[in-house]
């Protein structure tokens, strides 16, 4: 089904490309347009190095802080995508490859993304299992600690741990 879609959608953009370099070229001249377009290239190039480095330490801090790292995800997806459309030749893939780049413009574009996904998808079902042995996220109560240590002793006073894993269920809604 996407293979089917994609065809159509690159031809486009194909041609979109093309009719844009031959409009600049007669607009400010051949010469200029392969320099604008090798400037684009190289600015966004630069800002893909230097937005990619940050896009990856904030989603590294996420996921070690016990934050869900879902829109450091999102910009880091933005951020690849950004640097992959400055690296093609045109105008028109650098125009949205730099808005995808941008700081000032990428949270926009994250959600629109996630709320294309949320329209295409609905809300995401999560279901977690408490596994033992594992810690629990920094920035969690001791009161869920505190709770398992009294439903243990009210169990007959054995230390013995419940068997049977603890589903959690709930939506994200963007």
């Amino acid at each position: 089904m996407i293979r089917a879609r994609l065809g159509p959608i690159l031809a486009v953009l194909l041609v979109a490309e093309i009719a844009v370099f031959i409009l600049v070229g007669n607009w400010i001249g051949v010469g200029w347009t392969i320099l604008l377009a090798l400037a684009t290239s190289a600015v966004g190039l630069w800002l893909f190095g230097r937005e990619g480095m940050r896009a990856l330490r904030a989603l590294g801090e996420a996921s070690r802080g016990g934050v869900p790292p879902g829109p450091a995800a999102v910009d880091a997806g933005l951020v690849a995508l950004g640097g992959l459309l400055v690296f093609l030749p045109g105008f028109v893939s650098d125009v949205v490859g730099l808005l995808c780049l941008i700081p000032v413009t990428r949270p926009l574009i994250r959600r629109l993304v996630i709320g294309g996904v949320a329209r295409k998808f609905g809300p995401a079902r999560v279901t977690s299992r408490r596994v033992d042995g594992v810690e629990a996220p920094r920035g969690a109560s001791a009161a869920g600690a505190a709770r398992t240590s009294d439903a243990e002793q009210s169990a007959g006073g054995s230390s013995r741990r419940n068997t049977e894993p603890e589903i959690i269920e709930g939506e994200i809604v963007p």
